[in-house]
């Protein structure tokens, strides 16, 4: 097996067991991370959101087809799971898109300061 496949196939696993500390060693310390909910990521924010996520997830489900990652689902189905009416209603306009993402945002950051996960600087 070539070696990136190798790494994806150990990132799946971990995130299937929502082992965040695994998937965090598969990521190269300049990684960046995009979707349509954080829509850029880089640094100790990318293995915090795995974190963040994995300790949050409660009906959680993964299907791994090939050996490419690319997050992509409709913000707007999601808004109206995680909103309900005001997502059925509004979910997709680009403000509550845009709110979703800065509360998302707030979260990863209040999560970080929580846990320690904020690098100081000498």
């Amino acid at each position: 097996m070539h070696p990136h496949a190798a790494l994806l196939h150990s990132f799946y696993d971990a995130f299937q067991r929502r082992d965040y500390r695994a998937m965090a060693a598969c990521y190269a310390s300049g990684a960046e991370f995009h979707d349509p909910v954080f829509t850029h990521l880089s640094g100790w924010r990318v293995p915090a959101m795995w974190r963040m996520l994995c300790e949050r997830a409660t009906d959680f489900r993964l299907e791994v087809n090939d050996i490419r990652q690319t997050d992509v689902f409709d913000l707007y189905a999601w808004t109206r799971q995680a909103l309900g009416l005001k997502g059925l209603l509004l979910g997709w306009t680009p403000p509550v898109q845009h709110a979703v993402r800065a509360q998302a945002s707030r979260a990863l950051e209040a999560f970080s300061e929580k846990h320690g996960l904020i690098p100081t600087t000498p």
